[in-house]
């Protein structure tokens, strides 16, 4: 499974673990409002609907709490892995900008990670050499892969494909 898959699941898996959490915590709350309605109607004594009705619905309403944080929790987090994945200049741009005035957040590299390659290259690849290089751009933003190993795979990548496009042209005069 790739990690665009894997990120996509968790996604998925995130959304329906708060749409879960938020639905059982209003049902459970639900519940403890007619239970309690009830129990005062019927004149039951409050210690009794408190040990009876109370105490177990707030103790679910917690472990709902629980999962509703993890559950926004792992949907931010794939929702910025997803973000991470962009290659856009207009984010390049203001990543660059935004490095220039923080300088601690230049450690990143952000500008880099979603500047994509320029149109003029892309477009002399072929099909094989371009699928690959957007393969590489996911390894390497999604932290599969360092910076020095992303750089040394384009330059193999690209001077593959420049010597295979050199060799179909090359001809040889006898």
């Amino acid at each position: 499974m790739t990690m665009s898959e894997r990120s996509a699941k968790l996604l998925w898996v995130a959304l329906f673990g708060v749409v879960l959490s938020v639905g059982l915590s209003a049902l459970t709350l639900v519940y403890l409002i007619i239970a309690i309605t009830s129990g005062i109607l019927a004149a039951t004594p409050l210690i009794e609907l408190v040990v009876d009705v109370a105490v177990p619905a707030v103790i679910a309403l917690a472990v709902f709490a629980m999962l509703w944080i993890v559950s926004v929790m792992s949907l931010v987090w794939a929702l910025f892995r997803r973000a991470m994945q962009i290659e856009n200049y207009q984010l390049a741009t203001a990543f660059a900008r935004v490095e220039q005035q923080v300088p601690p957040i230049s450690v990143l590299h952000l500008s880099t990670r979603f500047t994509p390659m320029p149109a003029s290259v892309e477009r002399d690849l072929s099909t094989e050499t371009t699928r690959a290089l957007a393969s590489l751009r996911r390894q390497y933003v999604t932290g599969d892969i360092s910076d020095t190993t992303f750089e040394r795979r384009i330059d193999r990548l690209l001077m593959k494909d420049l010597w295979s496009t050199q060799k179909d042209t090359i001809t040889f005069d006898v």
